[in-house]
């Protein structure tokens, strides 16, 4: 077998393993979520550095991402809220998915008539797997997916010296 032919298998190899390891890549919503909250927030942060320092698993807990985003500079408190307990004053928000994973709360939409006329509201939500781009679900679509927890995020405030 000729170098050209080796180093041509290798590369096929390669280009292989790669197409599998994506084929198996599963997004963690909830760290994208913390992702998205960061960018909001004006801090430039990658998904290594915001993990850094928390024990590995598969996915984050709804704990380390209080923890990961306190170490950015970010208060954060988990709450236990139905959908229409959240307050606007407090939007954007990160829901907790049944599914394990998050999403971005960041607010309501117009409502709308549901088939037998009565008015339903509709939320403004960030679902990470789709990116950064919003998308309107009902309410019926997005109680399916929430778990019934709430991570409220806001800046640490920071004193100034000055006088």
């Amino acid at each position: 077998m000729s170098s050209v032919q080796s180093s041509a298998n290798l590369q096929e190899a390669q280009e292989g393993d790669q197409l599998a390891s994506a084929a198996v890549t599963v997004d963690d919503t909830l760290l994208k979520s913390l992702l998205w909250m960061c960018g909001h927030y004006g801090i430039a942060k990658s998904e290594r550095a915001l993990v850094a320092g928390l024990p590995s698993g598969a996915f984050i807990s709804p704990a380390q991402s209080v923890v990961a985003l306190a170490n950015v500079g970010l208060s954060a408190a988990l709450v236990e809220r139905r959908l229409s307990e959240v307050s606007p004053y407090l939007l954007p928000v990160i829901l907790m998915r049944a599914d394990h994973g998050g999403c971005i709360l960041l607010g309501m939409a117009e409502d709308c008539c549901d088939e037998s006329g009565q008015q339903q509201p509709q939320y403004v939500v960030v679902l990470p797997e789709m990116g950064a781009q919003s998308v309107i679900l009902s309410h019926a679509e997005l109680e399916a997916l929430y778990a019934g927890f709430t991570l409220l995020v806001k800046p640490i405030g920071k004193v100034d010296e000055r006088v």
